[in-house]
């Protein structure tokens, strides 16, 4: 794991109206310098919705987010609800100010409540358990088609980037095509304990099928080669000449537990 390195520098992909969040999480002691921003990756092609059914736009207080429809929640990460400027306060997003898109409609729909998994904590540096699980009126979700828990997945695995994030960004705010369903391709780069991570090309290659996530992504599934969930978006980073996506494992012992409402029995708050 790269964590704590002073040469990584870690992005939250929430999409931010004023401000992107590019430095939720900082390690620098040095000065880093800009990836080529022709070269920042691939954010995949436009897709239809009907392709991704699960596929769920979150919008909090005109930001934008992604998520998945499990039938009764939907499942975003939990940074999306916090102020990636003020990581210290609590959750300043109200259930008012949240509502979802569902892949079936242009329509927003308000929620009623949200839950943010209990072992997350906006000020740890390490975004382990970024999960949050959001619901409405009985019955709205049904309309679509639910999503399904993969199995474990392995190192070399295909897999499947869906996400409502830009196609370009810099870090003085400015994207393109943000809020518009995209997919594309790529492996399985690491399989840690709590992060599913996949690898973007090397900034001087061109990226073919190494599809990797930008702003607007964060709560977007990554999908194995039937379409099955494997992980939630939590965060970015920039290592050395490559940038890596991290997902948040729906495996974890705590991350399961969470996923299937149920208490994760003696976790301290660390699994």
């Amino acid at each position: 794991m790269v964590f704590g390195r002073s040469w990584v520098k870690t992005l939250g992909w929430r999409r931010h109206t004023a401000f992107l969040a590019l430095t939720v999480l900082t390690w620098a002691c040095v000065a880093e310098d800009k990836l080529p921003q022709t070269n920042l990756g691939n954010n995949g092609d436009p897709v239809q919705h009907h392709r991704f059914p699960s596929a769920v736009k979150v919008l909090i207080s005109g930001d934008v987010c992604s998520g998945v429809n499990f039938g009764t929640f939907v499942v975003t990460a939990a940074h999306c609800l916090f102020d990636a400027k003020q990581p210290e306060k609590k959750q300043v997003a109200l259930s008012s100010e949240i509502k979802i898109v569902l892949s079936n409609s242009s329509t927003p729909i308000s929620i009623k409540s949200f839950v943010v998994a209990p072992q997350y904590d906006a000020q740890n540096e390490s975004r382990n358990h970024d999960l949050a699980k959001l619901y409405v009126d009985n019955g709205a979700l049904g309309s679509v088609s639910r999503a399904e828990l993969a199995p474990v997945p392995q190192v070399g695995d295909p897999v499947t980037v869906v996400g409502w994030g830009a196609t370009y960004f810099s870090e003085s705010a400015v994207y393109t095509d943000l809020g518009i369903l995209r997919t594309g391709k790529n492996r399985v780069f690491e399989v840690g304990e709590h992060f599913i991570t996949i690898k973007g090309p090397h900034q001087k290659s061109s990226g073919v099928d190494q599809t990797i996530t930008f702003p607007g992504d964060s709560g977007g599934p990554l999908l194995d080669s039937s379409g099955r969930v494997i992980g939630i978006l939590s965060h970015g980073e920039l290592f050395k000449d490559y940038k890596v996506s991290r997902y948040t494992s729906l495996h974890a012992r705590c991350n399961r537990a969470f996923i299937d409402s149920q208490v994760c029995a003696g976790a301290g708050g660390k699994r």
